[in-house]
């Protein structure tokens, strides 16, 4: 039975239930709460179906560790990582023998990552080992630390390493020979140091520019260079206080929740989203990776979850159903119940900081328009949800069969929360290599943004997103002009989506119509915009449309019918051929720096000079925008 068939049919048993009498009552229902525990009633009589394969098992763990010896011997390395790391996930920690074991595994990871000349990683695997403290020759590890931090020119943290593996070695009960080779190895490599003036150089990779250099004061997400303004028919939405370069950062915002995809859990950490090859583990499921103890101690969410997520990934469940929940294992119940009196108050919210539920509720949900069978396709899950955590003790001690008070309110919130991340969650993801060797983006997950929220759509979007762990950051693509809209893209481009569809399927998605630039204008798709074709503005406010291939340098105006000379437009975009050559030049040499700076000048000129769409400056854009995610996440495995 597939997770979708096993989902489907917990829903489908309800629905047959629910009679026409039954349906009759629900559609009545008119708030969150008296909708889960009319669901409830229904629900409790329907067996949840668990998944119930052991996670952690010691002896698959042995073998695979053997497995990845005999990779290691042969040197198929990269192949004996994968099979380490599995024996780790897979490995329990309830016993000194099965500890020993995870430690090992660590251990023999560092080895391959030093044989791959991977040292930075060699030496996050030693402190791993050392903070776990389980590992029945750790002398070992301090030897090839030190060597790590040798190649790395690190002399000042050798000489450490190796003051520490000489410690060990003299304290520990060892074999006599062993210890006798390794202290002469490990002394004249403590002499040999002490004996040079090594200056260490620092290794640690400078991260992608994230801050903003003057922060909004009233929305800290937010650049100071623009602001939000609300109507009601746009509801809120965010407009240039300041013209913005193109490249330049709009907003850097972190999530109010996020989650990785049920099918990269094993990849990318559970709590900052970045994809790793060294995970660590948790030591009561398989559920879940971290890319280090900081990540796994931080995620206090698990400690609920670690029950429920095979259950949740058996079934398939989306990341809109992970995130809703999530956005209660974030807290304890008793944290939710005392936020239930702030939230009943109304605000005037001065400072919109992204940790604050309140602003999430405020976010547009379609709550007025949604229909009977949404209500009640979102109460179904939230009521299951609802029941995974009862099962994982969430609440204490509870019966299925009965609902509390304190339960139905959870309840509530869940279904509240699904309605909310339908319309303003954002995917979170990396980059990755595809079969040509070429790169690509990949989901890894999803997280909730309360201010990047706020951005409303364009088919021809000003701002690019990317994430940097699972931190997200806005980026011109385009100069914004002050008091232009800035907008984002809800995936639908004029490029190449013609605008009937756009419309369509905006409104069905997310139930606005679109009235952009280009769905208003009906602009061509890319391969149908005229490549010769100008369109100047005109004083009066309308386009001049000229050749730039034609020997007239005099048009007129079809409006106020004054005659415009173009030979100023022709001159400034004489120079923009041969710049873009060099952007080529540059982008072929994955120089992104200086040709991002580069496109920012020449979407400048063409701003200034020409009205869209604009077939060079859309090529332009496409380049700027790999140019600025390169600067974010990137599977371990990235080329």
């Amino acid at each position: 039975m597939t997770g979708e068939t096993k989902f489907q049919s917990q829903c489908e048993k309800l629905v047959i239930k629910l009679q026409d009498e039954g349906r009759k009552k629900f559609e009545k229902v008119s708030d969150d709460l008296q909708r889960i525990i009319f669901i409830y009633e229904l629900a409790k009589e329907t067996p949840i179906e668990l998944a119930n394969w052991a996670p952690k098992d010691f002896q698959r763990s042995l073998s695979l560790k053997l497995n990845g010896n005999k990779l290691f011997q042969t040197r198929n390395l990269f192949h004996a990582i994968n099979v380490y790391n599995e024996a780790l996930l897979r490995c329990p920690q309830d016993c000194i023998e099965a500890q020993e074991l995870h430690d090992i595994l660590i251990a023999n990871r560092s080895a391959v990552f030093f044989e791959l000349k991977e040292y930075e990683k060699v030496l996050k695997d030693v402190e791993l080992v050392k903070a776990y403290n389980h590992h029945p020759a750790i002398y070992k590890l301090l030897i090839r630390a030190g060597k790590s931090c040798e190649a790395l020119k690190k002399s000042s943290s050798a000489l450490d390493y190796y003051t520490e593996a000489k410690a060990a070695l003299t304290s520990g009960q060892f074999d006599e020979d062993e210890v006798r080779k390794q202290l002469v190895e490990v002394t004249n490599n403590i002499n040999l140091l002490k004996g040079k003036k090594l200056v260490d150089v620092a290794c640690a990779s400078k991260d992608a520019e994230m801050d903003i250099e003057y922060r909004n004061m009233g929305y800290p997400a937010l650049s100071s260079k623009v602001c939000v303004k609300s109507s009601p028919e746009l509801g809120r939405f965010i407009v240039a206080k300041d013209d913005i370069k193109a490249g330049e950062i709009v907003a850097v915002e972190e999530p109010f929740v996020s989650v990785v995809n049920g099918s990269t859990y094993r990849m990318n950490c559970a709590y900052c989203l970045i994809s790793t090859n060294q995970p660590v583990a948790c030591e009561l499921c398989s559920q879940v990776c971290f890319c280090s103890l900081a990540c796994k101690q931080s995620a206090s969410f698990h400690k609920v979850e670690c029950k429920m997520l095979l259950t949740l990934y058996d079934i398939e469940a989306s990341v809109n159903c992970l995130m809703a929940l999530r956005m209660i294992t974030k807290k304890d119940l008793d944290a939710h119940l005392k936020e239930a009196k702030e939230l009943k108050k109304e605000r005037n919210v001065v400072i919109y900081k992204t940790t604050d539920y309140y602003n999430v509720t405020q976010l547009v949900s379609h709550w007025e328009t949604r229909s009977f069978e949404d209500f009640l396709h979102y109460s179904l899950i939230s009521t299951f949800l609802l029941r995974l955590l009862k099962m994982s003790g969430y609440f204490g001690e509870t019966d299925d069969a009965s609902l509390t008070e304190d339960e139905a309110y959870i309840g509530s919130l869940i279904l509240k929360n699904l309605q909310i991340l339908q319309f303003n969650a954002h995917e979170i993801s990396e980059l990755n290599n595809d079969v040509d060797g070429d790169y690509k983006t990949e989901s890894v997950g999803a997280g909730l943004y309360p201010t990047l929220a706020l951005f409303n759509h364009s088919c021809n979007p000003s701002v690019i997103r990317y994430n940097i762990g699972n931190v997200m950051v806005l980026r011109a693509i385009k100069p914004i002009k002050r008091k232009e809209g800035v907008f984002e893209n809800y995936g639908l481009l004029f490029t190449n989506s013609v605008r009937d569809a756009r419309i369509a399927t905006l409104r069905s998605t997310y139930r606005f119509d679109c009235y952009c630039q280009a769905c208003t204008e009906n602009w061509p798709l890319f391969q149908d915009i005229s490549k010769t074709e100008l369109k100047i503005a005109c004083d009066c406010g309308s386009s001049l449309i000229a050749d730039s291939e034609i020997d007239v340098f005099m048009i007129s105006c079809k409006n106020c019918k004054k005659e415009k000379n173009i030979i100023p437009t022709l001159t400034a975009l004489i120079p923009l051929a041969e710049k873009s050559n060099e952007v080529e030049e540059l982008y072929a040499q994955r120089k992104y720096g200086d040709c991002g700076k580069l496109i920012s000048e020449l979407l400048d000129v063409y701003t200034k000079t020409l009205l869209p769409p604009i077939s060079d400056m859309i090529i332009l854009q496409h380049r700027l925008k790999t140019c600025l995610i390169y600067q974010g996440n990137k599977h371990f495995n990235f080329k």
